[in-house]
């Protein structure tokens, strides 16, 4: 997998742990709020690629809070209905549809005797009842390490996410917790990318690139 940007010398040769140690202030800020923005919009820069050019916003994420991780965001509640909807078609839809009815039924009684008109959805769907309930990701427990590989494995599994890009995530993690983290990536077969403002500690397994104040590419190793 390659990440390449159209507008500066950047290229990067991914292997599974990337370090990318971006020395110029404004050209970090300006990598991140286009990446940011990107993939929001689907128009920019950067072109990520294997073998064939990949659909960046489909297959990447960006974290750049890791103590605001939203585990219930919009993308991963919709991917998360969506897998039960199917399951609910595929092995309960019966349930579903005698659940549907007891629900009408219910509506009907209370509503009998009111002296207004009273109309309702007659087609509600799995989502709706999904919501209804709140239903979402459990999330509470763990700590800072914990909560971080447990959002990128539901990333993974839940969204087919294949790149996750951390800003200084180096500033939370010590060198025994980064691997931690690295063996879960790789166990997961995720690739992660690591954009960090200055180079700090190297772990066993990164490849590191530093991009200099001269805009020259720099690989460590």
């Amino acid at each position: 997998m390659k990440l390449a940007h159209s507008k500066t010398a950047l290229l990067l040769e991914f292997d599974s742990i990337n370090v990318l140690v971006v020395e110029k202030k404004a050209q970090l800020v300006n990598y991140i709020i286009e990446l940011r923005n990107q993939l929001d919009t689907s128009e920019g820069g950067f072109v990520l690629s294997d073998d064939k050019i990949l659909p960046l916003e489909k297959v990447t994420e960006l974290i750049v809070d890791p103590w605001s991780l939203d585990f219930n965001s919009k993308k991963i509640k919709s991917k998360l209905y969506k897998v039960i909807q199917d399951l609910t078609k595929e092995e309960s839809y019966d349930e579903f549809l005698n659940l549907r009815s007891t629900l009408y039924r219910y509506l009907e009684d209370v509503t009998f005797s009111l002296p207004y008109p009273i109309v309702y959805d007659m087609e509600v769907s799995s989502d709706a009842i999904f919501k209804l309930v709140n239903l979402q990701i459990d999330n509470e427990e763990g700590g800072f390490l914990e909560r971080v590989i447990n959002y990128i494995k539901l990333l993974k599994k839940l969204c087919s996410v294949q790149l996750i890009v951390f800003l200084n995530l180096k500033n939370y993690l010590d060198p025994s917790e980064l691997q931690s983290l690295y063996r879960e990536a790789t166990l997961q077969e995720l690739t992660l990318l690591l954009i960090e403002s200055k180079a700090g500690d190297e772990v066993e397994g990164e490849k590191v690139t530093i991009f200099d104040k001269d805009s020259c590419i720099i690989s460590l190793n």
